[in-house]
């Protein structure tokens, strides 16, 4: 089930996102939403407010901080890992092809040389006892406006990635 907000954004699209104010969306929790179509992508927070955060062209990746946000220790174990995938997303002709490898880096558990070996939270895929990586979703976007989205029901380390749409 979706909180309201989500809800009505996946429902009504950029007319939800225009209803969406500071004072409705201080009523919930936390909350990252992703709004895409093939001709736009926004992010929507509420961690400081509402705030709208549009996503260009090429790879973002969105975690329950900022998207794209160089202080989260997930991000940063595996930027040089995304960083070696973007060459492949801006040649890919079949977005399925790059699924496996998106998941092997959704996946990893592994400790990264840029930021050492210091905490599970410091992984792109987090196990401890009370907290924990519960699914994983990627969407892409191609030039001609075609996407595919694939999703991981589970861990991206052990759940298979199954296509969506």
């Amino acid at each position: 089930r979706f909180a309201q907000p989500q809800a009505r954004a996946l429902a009504d699209g950029d007319s939800a996102l225009a209803a969406l104010t500071d004072d409705e969306v201080d009523r919930y929790a936390g909350f990252n939403l992703l709004v895409a179509d093939p001709d736009r992508a926004v992010v929507v927070d509420n961690g400081r407010g509402r705030r709208l955060t549009e996503l260009g062209d090429g790879l973002s990746v969105l975690t329950n901080l900022d998207v794209n946000d160089p202080r989260c220790p997930r991000l940063a174990t595996a930027n040089r890992a995304f960083a070696a995938l973007e060459g492949a997303v801006a040649t890919a002709t079949d977005a399925a092809s790059l699924v496996p490898r998106f998941a092997q880096v959704l996946g990893d558990h592994g400790a990264s040389l840029d930021v050492g070996d210091s905490s599970p939270f410091d992984r792109v895929c987090v196990h401890t006892d009370t907290y924990g990586t519960r699914s994983s979703s990627m969407l892409f976007v191609a030039a001609d406006g075609s996407t595919g989205v694939w999703h991981a029901d589970g861990p991206p380390c052990s759940a298979p990635y199954r296509r969506l749409r």
